[in-house]
């Protein structure tokens, strides 16, 4: 059974602007959505999900997405919600979180409902099937049996106001016993061509969370001067990830500033942070060729200690080797894959790929 009038991945994506509006107005409610008619998403406001204990029933990743990045991404996030690879829901707004994006499987497992009948595919955000809901069940929320009372009221907006102070901070999911969220460490992955703002993007976000920053440029400029071998700029990659993955080991969040221009490097860097106990985020940077040009030139001319000539011919070569990142990378929602032919683990990839010394491979 499905749902003629349920609106579609696409319908919802181009109207992401508007839902955030309606939302923060309070003229949207939680609803559903999906491609032929099935309910395969649902969007429902960050209150709604605060108050239901989403953060504890179902995890979250701790950074909020921009209205105009769900657009963009949000084809792929139903995508993995088919294939079953959606992991956590997904926090909107402009700063501070206004509406959530989850699986209609998630959204009742916040509620407590329980499931639909054998055959029947139901829009959990408005039940169509005569059953009664489990003890846990929550079918309304803390606004409503707030209404008509002032001073509960006040009270769920100090508290609210509270937790999203907090939610900045720490990352989502991890409680101690006594309550307090402990907070995991993040690996910061920047990911694109030179010229696209990730140095930029790396120090601000060092300044911004403390966070301890390895731009690989900055050491081959300070060892070889306007030299750039190959060979050494491998191995300096390679004693960076170390420092950074020590530093993550000791609860630092790291920005890995390289570029990683291909998924195998992104996929043994977000492993070698798990295996440390930290999550990884990939951000990608892209600009215009033209103003890619430019930024080139000005920095060259600005700042000729940091940087070396690129010629046009250089960036098209790296442009066409160029793995651009894929949605689920940036959401976390993609699996790390399996390493190349050859290598046991993405550990054994790594010593491969970043040596240890000049002129040195593993045994």
């Amino acid at each position: 059974m499905s749902t003629p009038d349920l609106p579609s991945v696409a319908d919802v994506a181009a109207d992401i602007a508007g839902v955030v509006r309606r939302m923060t107005h309070g003229e949207t409610q939680a609803f559903a959505f999906g491609d032929d008619g099935v309910p395969e998403a649902v969007i429902a406001s960050y209150d709604q999900y605060d108050d239901l204990g989403g953060d504890t029933s179902l995890g979250r990743r701790p950074d909020v997405v921009a209205p105009d990045v769900l657009g963009r991404q949000l084809a792929a996030m139903v995508e993995a919600m088919r294939g079953g690879t959606f992991e956590y829901p997904v926090l909107v707004g402009d700063g501070e979180p206004v509406l959530v994006v989850m699986s209609t499987q998630q959204y009742r497992t916040m509620r407590g409902d329980d499931e639909p009948p054998p055959g029947v595919i139901d829009d959990p955000t408005v039940r169509v099937y005569d059953s009664m809901p489990t003890p846990q069940s929550k079918p309304f929320s803390l606004d409503e049996w707030a209404e008509g009372d002032p001073f509960t009221q006040q009270m769920l907006d100090e508290v609210r106001r509270e937790r999203r102070s907090a939610a900045g901070s720490v990352a989502a999911g991890t409680t101690a016993d006594a309550g307090a969220i402990a907070k995991r460490p993040t690996l910061y992955l920047t990911v694109g061509l030179p010229g696209t703002g990730k140095t930029t993007w790396a120090r601000r976000v060092a300044g911004e969370v403390g966070a301890l920053r390895l731009t690989k440029d900055e050491w081959v400029k300070a060892l070889y001067g306007d030299g750039n071998p190959e060979v050494a700029s491998t191995v300096i990659e390679g004693r960076l990830i170390g420092i950074g993955l020590r530093g993550l080991e000791l609860g630092v969040d790291v920005v890995i500033d390289f570029g990683l221009w291909s998924r195998a490097e992104r996929d043994a860097l977000r492993d070698a942070a798990a295996r440390v106990g930290a999550r990884a985020e990939v951000r990608y940077f892209e600009v215009a060729p033209g103003e890619q040009r430019r930024r080139l030139d000005e920095r060259l001319a600005a700042r000729p200690e940091d940087t070396w000539p690129i010629s046009d011919a250089e960036l098209a070569s790296w442009a066409a080797r160029f793995d651009v990142p894929t949605a689920g990378e940036l959401d976390g929602s993609d699996p790390v894959g399996d390493p190349p032919d050859g290598f046991a683990g993405w550990p054994e990839w790594i010593a491969d790929r970043w040596p240890p010394a000049v002129g040195k491979r593993p045994s």
